[in-house]
């Protein structure tokens, strides 16, 4: 059965979710995912920032797992999937994580609910919090913050509806390949 790894750094780093989702997931400790920042879209996403890094939850899933998650994070509609070049016991491998697709720069705070299995899971983790208080400060005071209209997320932009409030244009980013050694729990470029 093919096997992979897995970074994860929002709701799959809760176990029992992940347990439901993901029953082949296992749970092997966590790593620093550098050179990128946590931000919330309503849920968990990460962007390059040179000046930052992401603490996940790195998790080995078979295949069946990996298309349970593309369903969970609606690959590659929603989120895309990129790879991460990993180090574990001296041998080399690769391991995948999801990102938001398209040239975003919205920040909105998740739902309470969402907040909250987070929390759960960080700690289930031993994951410090600091980053999620961080990524809902950030998206309280973004620029770019969005506001939902008739149930739906929309974007303002310069040329404005009747309503005030226009669809966001979406663009694919570039492709970005990122370096990892799981026994420094560290990511390097």
């Amino acid at each position: 059965m093919e096997k992979y790894f897995y970074l994860a750094y929002g709701a799959n780093t809760h176990v029992e979710h992940m347990r439901q989702r993901c029953p082949d997931a296992r749970y092997i400790a966590n790593a620093t995912l550098m050179k990128h920042r946590l931000v919330f879209r309503g849920v968990a996403d990460v962007v390059y920032d040179k000046r930052s890094t992401v603490l996940c939850a790195l998790w080995r899933i078979t295949y069946r797992d990996l298309t349970r998650l593309d369903w969970f994070e609606q690959y590659p509609n929603l989120y895309g999937r990129r790879a991460a070049k990993i180090r574990l016991n001296a041998k080399d491998d690769e391991a995948l994580f999801y990102y938001m697709q398209g040239a975003r720069v919205d920040e909105y705070e998740p739902p309470h609910a969402y907040e909250t299995a987070l929390r759960e899971g960080y700690a289930q983790c031993k994951m410090p919090t600091e980053q999620i208080d961080h990524a809902i400060k950030s998206a309280k005071n973004s620029a770019h913050r969005e506001k939902r209209y008739r149930g739906k997320w929309l974007a303002k932009s310069r040329h404005e509806s009747p309503a005030g409030w226009v669809p966001y244009a979406r663009t694919v980013p570039k492709q970005l390949h990122i370096n990892f050694d799981v026994s420094d729990k560290k990511v390097f470029n």
